[in-house]
């Protein structure tokens, strides 16, 4: 691999881990600008009954303390993904189950698919396996396909991340519900996207073919040859 290759796909992969690690932590301090409205209004609440004389209402209470029991349980799950993908960087290389690691990613992508008004969607078999790769690089192909179908995408209704098993590794699937069209927007991050799945010993199987602009495929070994 070319020496400015191998930086490219070093910073790209600082870059990624650092924003998504930045995005899911505004995620956090949305979590905490609502508790914080909920505590507000249960101190109207008891300032009204101290001061003013009003009864308090037991209904809205119990109301009010289950949303903030929610957005606890919520903000747990966030710093829970967080934290599994910050360690997503502890080594280059490692043994990962496939499922797991796709589910931690779309987690990730959510907020993303979100702003770009987006139902992601999964469609996982039952079936799993594990790869030896690099953990924070998979995911980070993963999350380049799902940019593309993002930026190449006109209607942006729904993208479905899925997988199927094969005798060498797994097929991953980024499908969109829209034909995904090749443009400027789009032309850098597929460049940079089979750069980056050529580097994990991956290959890209389709991407947005005339005859399917529906779907970008990509598949990994269970092993590549640097085991």
């Amino acid at each position: 691999m070319e020496k400015e290759d191998s930086r490219l796909l070093w910073e790209r992969g600082l870059q990624f881990l650092g924003r998504q690690t930045a995005a899911q932590c505004h995620e956090v301090t949305n979590v905490f600008n609502v508790i914080n409205e909920m505590v507000g209004l249960m101190g109207d609440l008891a300032w009204g009954a101290q001061n003013k004389g009003r009864p308090l209402d037991p209904d809205r209470l119990v109301e009010l303390t289950g949303k903030i029991a929610a957005q606890v349980q919520r903000g747990n799950t966030i710093v829970r993904a967080i934290n599994q993908f910050g360690h997503s960087a502890d080594t280059p290389r490692a043994v990962f189950d496939l499922r797991a690691v796709l589910e931690q990613i779309t987690f990730i992508a959510r907020r993303p698919a979100a702003l770009s008004k987006t139902a992601l969607e999964t469609d996982f078999p039952d079936q799993t396996v594990s790869l030896e790769n690099s953990p924070l690089g998979f995911q980070q192909a993963v999350f380049t396909a799902l940019q593309i179908a993002l930026s190449a995408s006109s209607e942006r209704r729904r993208i479905t991340i899925g997988y199927t098993l094969v005798d060498s590794g797994a097929r991953i699937e980024v499908v969109s519900d829209d034909a995904l069209e090749h443009h400027d927007a789009v032309s850098e991050q597929v460049v940079f996207f089979r750069l980056l799945v050529q580097a994990l010993g991956g290959c890209v199987e389709r991407l947005m073919e005339a005859d399917d602009p529906h779907r970008i495929t990509m598949v990994f070994p269970k092993q590549t040859s640097e085991g």
